[in-house]
């Protein structure tokens, strides 16, 4: 089970920029809340606290030069803003000697190193803690940016790097937590029962593949025929006042031998089927009251019937190609005195049919359902 945060990745470097070269997106981040979910403060009486961790990973072979992180809280008590204020929030860091400065007029706390620059290296964390964030009381999502000046090793030109982080604030008493399933692994066709904890007063929603399953009332839903391992998402909208917030938990089922739908599969090898197949979609009917040409979309088969007259059908690379003459009757023709035939037809050959005289009926069966047109 996991918890899908609203999150928007950092800016990419730029490669036609010879000083950026190789820097990529700068720091990739993840922010978790305390309490989790993160609730807004009652309308009355003692303000809620809540704290902030957010952890950056610089995901690149090259390290960078940074001279100031700065962290943006929005204050007031909107919706979009996070804090009543910065009063008594306590930041700090996991980059040796930096230090928090709270600027509440810039709604901003900035971090810096103490010697004006600092490196952060390849692969290396950076972990921001804000304690005791005295949280509005107006139900909403906020965003939390972070911005880092930086600038590639060795080079002068110094760049901001901008990444924003989506805050839920939930009402007051609100939780979705526990999101289970039993069993985790069952076989094509079998049944799976998610179960969850849940607070009142809130939409909730499971969704998986093209399903949207209203569940607020149920803390529990079957799923039966599971035939490709599937991911389940319970989706809560929690409202207040004109003000809505969603969170997401998700947990995932695996199915023993799934079905399996690809639009191209290639084979290097031998295919062994132990159960039907089936290579066709409903056959194409082909009109030749005129002249027919075409070229294959796919591998297929052209079946041919000939009642009376006959056909004259070209098959390959040009008109030059496999050609032959379908009669009917009892007449020595390309293929005896069958009214029948056949024919195998590649990807890419042209298809050629003309009637002439008579009846006929031609249907093509497509490996894959592509028409012939």
């Amino acid at each position: 089970m996991s918890v899908i945060l609203q999150t928007v990745a950092g800016s990419p470097g730029d490669d036609s920029d010879p000083e950026a070269a190789g820097v990529g997106t700068v720091l990739v981040y993840e922010l978790t809340t305390e309490p989790d979910p993160l609730r807004v403060s009652p309308a009355e009486g003692t303000v809620e606290r809540a704290n902030l961790v957010i952890v950056g990973s610089r995901h690149s072979d090259s390290g960078i030069e940074t001279r100031k992180l700065t962290v943006y809280i929005p204050t007031g008590t909107a919706s979009a803003e996070l804090a009543l204020d910065l009063t008594g929030i306590a930041a700090q860091t996991s980059l040796p000697g930096w230090t928090a400065t709270s600027d509440p007029a810039g709604q901003r706390i900035v971090f810096a190193p103490p010697s004006g620059t600092a490196t952060i290296e390849p692969g290396q964390g950076v972990t921001i803690q804000l304690g005791g964030i005295r949280i509005n009381r107006v139900v909403g999502s906020a965003p939390v940016i972070l911005e880092l000046e930086y600038r590639a090793v060795g080079t002068s030109a110094w760049k901001t790097d901008r990444t924003t982080l989506g805050v839920g604030k939930f009402p007051h008493g609100f939780y979705l937590r526990n999101l289970r399933v039993d069993p985790l692994v069952v076989d094509n066709g079998g049944t799976a029962t998610l179960e969850w904890e849940a607070s009142e007063g809130a939409t909730y929603k499971l969704l998986y593949g093209n399903a949207e399953i209203d569940v607020t009332n149920r803390r529990e839903y079957p799923v039966t025929n599971i035939r490709q391992s599937t991911m389940f998402y319970l989706r809560a909208i929690a409202q207040g006042g004109n003000d809505n917030v969603e969170r997401t938990l998700n947990v995932n089922v695996t199915v023993n031998k799934p079905d399996m739908v690809v639009r191209n599969l290639t084979i290097e090898g031998h295919l062994q089927a132990t159960g039907p197949v089936q290579l066709f979609t409903a056959p194409q009917e082909i009109d030749v009251s005129s002249p027919f040409t075409a070229t294959a979309p796919s591998d297929g088969i052209l079946w041919a019937y000939v009642s009376r007259g006959k056909v004259r059908l070209y098959i390959g690379p040009d008109s030059t190609a496999r050609r032959g003459l379908l009669v009917a009757g009892q007449y020595n023709t390309d293929y005896g005195d069958q009214k029948r035939v056949a024919f195998p037809v590649r990807k890419g050959e042209s298809v050629a049919l003309s009637l002439e005289g008579g009846d006929g009926t031609f249907f093509w069966f497509s490996f894959g359902g592509l028409p012939l047109v």
